[in-house]
């Protein structure tokens, strides 16, 4: 069976999700913005939803995905954010002037 994952913007959104059995959903804010990195409180209460695997996007902004230096520390901090609000894991995408993944960040 292929493992899939939601994409979801409130935590209304995942209660909605794990009642009609998905497991495992990403949690982000800002639809409009194409998904920025969601409140502490929407972590939390996403996280107190029973059986599902929580994935928190971390994105301080709309826009590109070239991110400057403090951006990207900002970024970590966020990291570090999520995960002491209980997400099993962080999903980001950071790019390069010339559209490559960034690797080295």
């Amino acid at each position: 069976m292929i493992e899939t994952e939601l994409c979801t913007f409130s935590t209304e959104a995942c209660r909605i999700a794990a009642r009609n059995g998905v497991t495992r959903v990403e949690l982000c804010a800002s639809p409009y913005e194409g998904g920025t990195t969601p409140s502490a409180a929407a972590i939390r209460a996403a996280r107190r939803i029973e059986g599902l695997q929580l994935s928190v996007m971390i994105r301080p902004r709309g826009g590109d995905f070239l991110y400057t230096d403090e951006e990207f520390e900002q970024m970590l901090e966020e990291v570090r954010f999520a995960r002491a609000c209980g997400a099993d894991c962080v999903v980001a995408g950071l790019l390069t002037p010339d559209g490559r993944i960034d690797e080295h960040r």
